[in-house]
């Protein structure tokens, strides 16, 4: 978290007669102390350095045995040194003369044991010879009472920077301000800064000792009161309140860390979260509403170390609650005002001073800067001549564009002016006309003059809060009010947002019916074209937001109305990454379903832009939104899931199709991984818990009354029957996993189910039962007997249903396993029935050539076998009509193929007339006959005619009658497709991947030579693949570099210039390709590849090359092939060059030095090559795990680099390791923003 070096240690700590050094390890000792629970009035101290101490500057009575740090494993008496150097000779006598000092003396014999600290670092070996000699002394002054001492030890430098490590917030207690957090004792001061004295108020001493309960780490407390708030109107004090009760508690000073920023608050404490060694006491000031909710997240899992107190401004109230322990503050009464202004400002009159409370009605920041500010003025003719805030403020604000200015940030809660919040500062300059700077400049001015800006973090508000509604009626005048339609809409939605809370805070009724007003009329105008504008749905979005009440029914309704081609029409994006008018939408009512009062509405809205969808390509669609609504888990909604199906059943009694009861039905009855975390807060209210069931009961409950309602839906809808059943079947596992089978077997088993959905079943129970049933998991549960069960009760008693229950099986499934392994199986027994009674195989012969039979083919292939006698052809060609499947046919023909001469007749006859009359249709049919009937020819004509394409014949080659296709008819075959211009151009991915499976398929075949070695075929592949390039996608990429490198292996050099080409292309894709091509023939190959990877990479088109890294494959080259293409190479050819060479890398346990770069470095070195090999070796990487302890890490062992004899090499070190060291900064916020958003789920 914070961190200091021994140098800086020593900087802060020495000199000063030691002072400085007392003080800190005083306050460490203390801190643990503290942490321990101890009484205070057991530790002692020396408070002033130049006093004898008899040898001990502080004592401890007693041992903290639970601490972390070591050294007080007994009651403890330490001395101090504060010096940074030593002398051993003269160290070692000096600290015996002080453990032989009286007091030293008598509390060693008491069984104190001695520490000696000091500011120097010792080495161990000198460290140890120093502790026998402590030793010796405390055994000598033991030895005059009889028994042992406790053992004295040496804390050095180094041991307290390691104690630092495990106290990292004690750095702040030394430093003041690290960033911006800053040290209690700093804070305190700046607190003080406009009245000194603190006079405490007796209303708000319970509240005192609420803070100092509160941080008592050994009191413990709940998770959910981990963080405690305090709350109030700005200006009544409550920073000063927290301040002094922090201050009071002897021995945190060095626990407290304070921020006014947000976001490092939240960072900090997912550091702390993370580190089991770190313990903090944090005060976030100034902290939001969702910080509040996301630091309790953040720290509740480590409540006994951490303890958050978060100061919020007034408008918590008008947030909605939440469940952390909160405070009001109130405004200070007349007789505490007084007293605070008449102890630190005694000057003033009495008269005057009670002037000054009465006009500051208890902003207590509002009464010292009157006090203050009015220095040198006469303070009772100015309190007798201002009676109201008004006049107050025209005193003080006399510049009229200052006046505007606290005025215009008087219109919101808040206004953001750096980091992400900067534009709300650019929105500022817009509404006021004046420029940025100017704005800066002022407000800076306003700040140290009245103090009635305030900066807090990355904010400015108006302050105290006696001010705000003066300051607010002249914003409002000033900016809003003659021009309220352009003021808002210069606004974004944030601001809209606290704009609207000041209105009703601050307004009155008559600025408040003005607004409301406005809105109303922008939500009654909008007509269905303005929901195509972005820019206006986005305002309506953010005015809806502002009172959901009143406007979410009114965009609901009318999107209700819109046409389907309306729908359409509502776009996604505008360009430039701007996203469109359907994104704005989708978003609020994905979390305007978040509130039970406007489910219905959301649920209606989405469903109505689900129905016409344009964002497929995005996670949470409307469409998608929509179907998780119906989850039982991660619903993101609070509604209850009967209160939700009640919904869905309305939705089903509409119009609904097809698809969206697929959507529906998976939801509420499947297995659902995850969802989105809902925001804290949304539309200025608290986003109440996502519903989730209570139980395994209450889920099981949840999934009975989905079956029940699929169940009717059915029966009810027919339409939707089929679809239905898909879903159940798909999700049985689950449904089994989750004890609800029976369930679905008796819902089921009350329809009227046709035989093909009680087919569906048994095969799907088959398949589970075969695959997961047997597993440990589930064997011998109720559920998988009821499941068993069911299979006895659908099992197929006739061949018909079992031939049908097997042919419709999913053609991979487990039911085919003894199949595969070569075993017979059920298809084996069905054939052997089948040739034994052929009559009731025939009568089922259509039903095998349907859709629905999809692993007829297996038993095509088994029955092909069995039918040596040809028994079934004519009956199986008689059998099919012009919609019939060719999957069952295919199959009885392969193996007529391969153990038959010839063909009978009738299937030559049918095959030849469906290639007649559908060459494409037939094909899978012509795949499988081959040569038996001489159809190549055939098919070369029906290419020429453009009835057929490549993608129609690119299995050939792998299958042409039960092998692949032979060369001399994949040249053919390439040529009749690669030689006709106008098909190339329409077909090149094609046909490049037609190319690729002729060479891989006769790799199988004993041809594999003949094919790649012929010079006609590398000549049209070679020319096909230079004319294919521009229009290449990423399917066939891949098959292009591989053909290319197949025909290269192949001694066709020539290719080489079709990778020169690839890599100037702008095809990303192909490029990174090519190089891992060019890397495999590296090592044949290497002056070539040296020289098609180097003349691309100076040439003009190898812009890639120079914008990316490409050192494995100058690694894979030759190191003298590549020094001598860089011979002779200009220094701005070497640069890009230097880009890609080879960097240093972990070998074993030191860094290796790559002697390529070694030498290209000796040679060629400069400070511009160095930029270059730093840019390519960091342009991009894989990191698994947390980031920043890695780059840590990387940049240590870089170390061993910096006294390498290549100077070249040593700054290459330094400068990595400067960017690593940042690099591991920077990440180290990105991960505690990660923390931030995982711990707050």
């Amino acid at each position: 978290m914070f961190r200091i070096d021994h140098r800086t240690l020593q900087a802060h700590l020495s000199g000063d007669g030691g002072g400085p050094f007392t003080h800190f390890v005083d306050e460490l000792i203390q801190l643990e102390a503290f942490m321990a629970g101890m009484p205070m009035d057991r530790f002692h101290r020396q408070l002033r350095v130049n006093i004898g101490d008899g040898g001990v500057d502080t004592s401890l009575e007693i041992p903290i045995l639970d601490s972390s740090v070591g050294w007080f494993d007994a009651p403890t008496c330490w001395q101090y040194k504060a010096e940074s150097t030593y002398d051993l000779k003269s160290l070692v006598p000096e600290i015996k003369r002080e453990m032989r000092k009286s007091h030293a003396t008598k509390l060693i014999q008491e069984g104190y044991a001695y520490r000696f600290c000091m500011l120097a670092d010792i080495p161990d070996d000198k460290t140890q010879k120093v502790e026998t000699e402590m030793l010796s002394v405390a055994t000598e002054i033991w030895n005059k009472t009889g028994g042992s001492p406790k053992r004295p030890r040496l804390v050095d430098g180094a041991d307290l920077q390691n104690w630092i490590e495990l106290r990292p917030t004690a750095v702040l207690s030394l430093t003041g301000q690290t960033g911006e957090f800053l040290s209690l004792r700093s804070w305190v001061a700046n607190t003080r800064d406009l009245t000194p004295d603190y006079v405490s108020s007796p209303a708000a001493a319970g509240m005192f000792e609420r803070i100092r309960a509160h941080v008592n780490l050994q009191q413990t407390v709940s998770g959910s009161d981990v963080c405690l708030t305090i709350s109030g109107l700005s200006g009544v004090g409550k920073t000063r309140f927290v301040a002094e009760a922090l201050d009071s508690i002897e021995g945190a000073h060095a626990l407290v860390v304070q921020t006014a920023n947000d976001q490092q608050a939240r960072e900090l404490a997912a550091r702390a979260a993370e580190d089991p060694r770190a313990t903090l006491v944090l005060v976030a000031d100034e902290c939001s509403p969702a910080s509040v909710r996301s630091l309790q997240g953040l720290a509740a899992a480590s409540s006994d170390r951490i303890r958050i107190i978060a100061i919020e401004h007034f408008e918590r109230l008008t947030s909605g609650g939440a469940s952390q322990q909160e405070t009001w503050l109130d405004k200070l009464p007349p007789e505490t005002t007084n007293a605070i202004l008449r102890t630190n400002f005694p000057e003033v009159p009495d008269e005057t001073r009670k002037r000054i409370v009465v006009l500051s009605d208890g902003y207590i920041r509002f009464a010292a800067l009157i006090c203050r500010n009015a220095s040198g003025l006469n303070l009772t003719d100015l309190t007798q001549t201002i009676h109201s805030v008004s006049q107050w403020v025209d005193h003080y604000l006399d510049d009229d564009v200052d006046c505007d200015l606290v005025g215009a940030i008087a219109l919101f809660s808040r206004v953001g002016f750096r980091d992400e919040f900067r534009c709300e500062l650019e929105s500022l300059t817009e509404l006021t006309s004046i420029p940025i700077r100017e704005i800066e400049r002022r407000v800076e001015r306003i700040r140290n003059r009245t103090g009635f800006v305030t900066q807090q973090g990355q904010f400015w508000y108006v302050t105290p809060e006696l001010i705000a509604p003066e300051m607010f009626r002249r914003g409002w005048k000033a900016f809003a009010e003659n021009d309220l339609d352009g003021f808002v809409k210069r606004l974004p939605p944030a601001m809209l947002e606290q704009f609207k809370r000041r209105v009703e805070y601050y307004g009155g009724e008559e600025v408040a019916a003005q607004v409301a007003g406005y809105f109303r009329s922008v939500m009654d105008r909008l007509s269905i074209d303005d929901l195509f504008n972005a820019d206006i749905v986005e305002f309506v979005v953010s005015i809806a937001k502002l009172d959901p009440s009143r406007h979410v029914r009114r965009v609901a309704d009318l999107l209700e109305s819109c046409s389907d081609e309306d729908i359409g029409r509502i776009g996604t994006s505008v360009g430039s990454g701007s996203w469109g008018p359907r994104r704005h939408l989708v978003w609020m009512f994905e979390k305007m379903a978040l509130f039970p009062e406007f489910f219905r509405d959301a649920e209606r809205s989405l469903f109505k832009l689900a129905r016409y969808e344009t964002e497929e390509h995005i996670g949470n669609n409307a469409t998608k939104v929509w179907a998780t609504l119906w989850q039982i888990h991660f619903s993101n909604t609070p509604l209850p899931f009967d209160k939700r199906l009640a919904v869905l059943r309305e939705r089903f009694e509409d119009s609904i199709s097809v698809e969206f009861c697929e959507l529906a039905v998976d939801a509420m009855i499947g297995r659902t991984g995850g969802g989105p975390v809902p925001p804290p807060f949304y539309a200025g209210r608290s986003v109440p818990d996502v519903w989730s069931p209570e139980s395994r009961d209450n889920e099981r409950q949840c999934l009975r009354t989905a079956i029940h309602l699929s169940a009717e839906l059915m029966k009810h809808k027919p339409q939707f029957s089929e679809t239905i059943l898909d879903v159940l079947l798909r999700n049985l596992l689950w449904l089994v996993d989750r004890d609800v089978v029976a369930v679905l077997k008796d819902s089921l088993s009350g329809l009227d189910l046709s035989s093909s959905q009680r087919l569906r079943i048994y095969n799907t129970l088959i398949e589970n039962d075969r695959r997961y049933f047997s597993h440990a998991d589930f064997e011998g549960t109720e559920s998988v007997r009821v499941a068993r069960d069911w299979i006895d009760s659908l099992r197929p008693t006739n061949f018909e249903e079992q031939l049908r229950s097997v042919c419709s099986s999913d053609i991979w499934g487990e039911r085919f396993l003894p199949e595969n392994e070569g075993k017979p199986g059920e298809i084996n027994e069905l054939v052997q029935f089948a040739v034994d009674n052929p009559d009731k195989l025939k009568a089922s012969l259509g039903w095998l050539s349907t859709d629905e039979a999809i692993a007829a083919r297996r038993f095509g292939v088994k029955l092909g076998q069995a039918d040596t006698d040809l028994v079934f052809a004519d009956a199986i060609v008689n059998s099919l009509t012009p919609d019939s499947s060719q999957e069952f046919v295919a199959g009885y023909l392969s193996s007529l193929v391969k153990h038959n001469s010839s063909l009978p007749t009738s299937l030559r006859d049918f095959v030849g007339n469906e290639f007649a009359s559908s060459p494409r249709h037939a094909m899978g049919l012509v795949e499988v006959v081959g040569n038996k009937m001489d159809m190549f020819p055939k098919i070369l004509a029906a290419i020429e005619n453009d009835d057929l394409s490549s993608v129609d014949v690119v299995r050939l080659a792998y299958n042409f009658g039960g092998h692949p296709l032979p060369s001399e008819q994949s040249l053919q075959l390439l040529e009749s497709i690669a030689n006709d211009e106008a098909r190339f151009d329409r077909e090149a991915n094609w046909t490049v991947r037609l190319i690729h499976h002729l060479i891989m398929a006769n790799r199988h075949g004993e041809t594999e030579q003949n094919i790649v070695a012929s010079p006609e075929f590398r000549t049209v592949c070679r020319e096909t693949l230079r004319r294919a390039v521009p229009q290449l996608d990423r399917h066939s990429v891949g098959e292009w570099c591989k053909i290319a490198t197949k025909l290269i292996q192949a001694g066709d050099l020539e290719c080489f210039e079709l990778f020169e080409k690839a890599l100037g292309a702008k095809y990303l894709t192909l490029c990174r390709k090519s190089l891992d091509s060019l890397e495999e023939l590296a090592e044949s190959y290497p002056v070539e590849v040296m020289d098609c990877f180097g003349s691309t990479l100076i040439g003009e088109s190898g812009l890639y090359l120079r914008v990316h890294v490409c050192d494995s494959l100058l690694d894979a080259l030759p190191k003298r092939v590549v020094l001598d293409w860089c011979d002779g190479k200009s220094a701005k050819e070497l640069k890009m060059i230097a880009r890609h060479m080879p960097p240093p890398y972990q070998g074993g346990t030191s860094m290796t030095v790559p002697e390529l770069l070694d030498e290209f470095l000796r040679a060629h070195g400069t400070d511009e090559i160095l930029a270059e090999l730093h840019a390519g070796k960091n342009s991009s990487g894989v990191w698994n795990g947390p980031l920043s302890p890695q780059l840590r890490d990387e940049a240590e062992r870089l170390v061993s680099l910096m006294e390498h004899p290549n100077r070249w090499i040593q700054r290459y070190a330094v400068l990595e390791r400067e960017y690593l060291l940042d690099w591991a900064e920077r990440e180290q916020l990105r991960e505690a923003n990660e923390a931030i958003e995982h711990r707050t789920k």
